[in-house]
């Protein structure tokens, strides 16, 4: 069990440390962007888990596609097929480096 709480913490740590580095990235894009990247109809497309949000009987589509980022105020913003406001505070780590990976394809 020991081990696994080593393996624990130093993944946890890692997370954090990409989930921050993700953010960052996101906010020098929309910057360099005028605060709104939109996905183009390309044949790649990036998804994140949907949790429902505000409708949770939409929280069968485990996935949702995702059709841009843009940043209010001080907040980020996923405009995703299902959700045209969807904070990034709500994405997981994994879900948001996805999207930062794409928009680097781009």
């Amino acid at each position: 069990m020991e081990e696994f709480q080593e393996t624990y913490e130093m993944l946890d740590g890692l997370m954090v440390r990409l989930r921050n580095e993700c953010k960052k990235y996101l906010e020098t894009k929309l910057n360099d962007h005028h605060g709104n990247i939109k996905f183009s109809d390309m044949d790649d497309s990036v998804c994140v888990t949907y949790d429902g949000g505000n409708h949770p009987e939409y929280a069968s589509n485990a996935f949702s596609e995702v059709h841009g980022v843009f940043r209010r105020g001080n907040k980020i913003y996923l405009n995703t097929e299902d959700c045209d406001e969807y904070e990034i505070d709500r994405v997981d780590t994994l879900d948001l480096f996805g999207v930062c990976d794409f928009i680097s394809n781009m």
